[in-house]
């Protein structure tokens, strides 16, 4: 990967305006610079920024889209890294489909309207057919990270701008599904900058593939079935034929929605267990990642589960415990709250509860 040189923003608007008003001229600019200014002139892209990149989208439009996009479930993933400290030094970061459309622009609220007058917005096109020379939208043309700074961009409009972007891929195919950019000044024009998008690239790649894997376990299982193990770990553990996966902490909440409601779970905030000695509750993990389970137009269901803790196993663990003034459900789907709560009342003869979303209640 080539790394930007250090230039002086005056050299790169001198070699940008040579090339620009020159027929014919070299480019005193990287290598990977000057071909994408190549292209640009190819493609008929404006230099002087008088044409800036399109919005392909309503904002009705925009929010369906974003919805089903892959890369809507890593989103947080992205927040903590690369959202942390916008305000502190002036960045946004961005999230773009192949075709350079911004789904999602975040970070410091003046640069975002900064970004906004050269329609660095969501729903503009960003690609660099569209805008010219810019990390998102040449990242997405080379399919590698890039970092491109101040002149290095081939609109002017964005010589005020550093920027640096890395392509997301499907873990299962290869396929570029989107882009993350993290845009604004001097900050953005080094080696970290560059270094937080790749990383933050392949956390989310490492996501998908976590993800994927899950599913598959759940759409196909053999004979054997599904093991779930939960109980005196701090994740599940998923065991399908032969194969043993480690969940991370919000999907073994979730598989754990889905094993305790047999006919299936509808989106919500899956994923919370309950159960405590002495009207005490107990909170499988404790937080809330609406992107991570939206609502689907069909339940989602676990098939053909021998799960550890669900069935006779969450019973058994709970005989150990003196029994409880009350025991509280506060699982985030209520039929998988109820099925629990009846199982305790018929195994155990405890007084469960499941209370009402924002109902009170006194712990003793």
């Amino acid at each position: 990967m080539e790394a930007p040189v250090t230039t002086s923003v005056h050299v790169l608007r001198t070699a940008h305006e040579q090339f620009v008003t020159t027929p014919g001229a070299l480019p005193q600019v990287r290598e990977l610079i000057a071909d994408s200014w190549r292209r640009c002139v190819v493609r008929g892209v404006h230099s002087d920024g008088s044409r800036l990149p399109p919005l392909r989208a309503t904002a009705a439009e925009l929010t369906a889209y974003r919805r089903a996009h892959p890369l809507a479930a890593a989103l947080p993933l992205f927040r903590e890294p690369l959202g942390d400290g916008a305000a502190d030094d002036g960045h946004v970061f961005a999230v773009a489909d192949t075709d350079g459309t911004l789904l999602w622009v975040e970070g410091d609220t003046a640069t975002m309207e900064r970004g906004e007058r050269m329609h660095f917005a969501e729903g503009a096109v960003w690609s660099e057919a569209r805008a010219g020379t810019n990390a998102p939208g040449t990242a997405l043309e080379l399919g590698r990270p890039v970092q491109i700074v101040t002149g290095e961009h081939y609109s002017s409009a964005a010589h005020a701008w550093s920027c640096a972007a890395a392509p997301v891929r499907d873990p299962s195919t290869g396929r570029v599904l989107g882009v993350i950019d993290l845009s604004g000044g001097g900050t953005i024009a080094t080696p970290p900058a560059l270094a937080a998008v790749r990383g933050a690239a392949l956390a989310a790649e490492a996501h998908l593939a976590r993800t994927t894997a899950i599913r598959m376990a759940m759409s196909a299982p053999d004979q054997n079935g599904i093991r779930l193990s939960v109980l005196g770990r701090d994740s599940a553990l998923l065991e399908h034929g032969g194969r043993v996966l480690r969940l991370s902490p919000r999907h073994s909440e979730i598989v754990l929605a889905l094993a305790l409601a047999d006919h299936g779970v509808m989106g919500g905030p899956a994923g919370r267990g309950v159960v405590g000695p002495g009207s005490a509750v107990l909170d499988a993990a404790g937080r809330d990642d609406p992107a991570a389970c939206r609502p689907r137009s069909r339940p989602a269901r676990l098939p053909a589960v021998r799960a550890a803790v669900p069935g006779a196993e969450i019973i058994d663990w709970l005989r150990g415990a003196p029994a409880p003034h009350t025991t509280y459900l506060v699982h985030g789907e209520p039929d998988a709250a109820e099925a629990l709560r009846d199982r305790i009342d018929q195994s155990l003869g405890w007084t469960a509860v499941v209370p009402r979303s924002g109902e009170r209640v006194l712990v003793r």
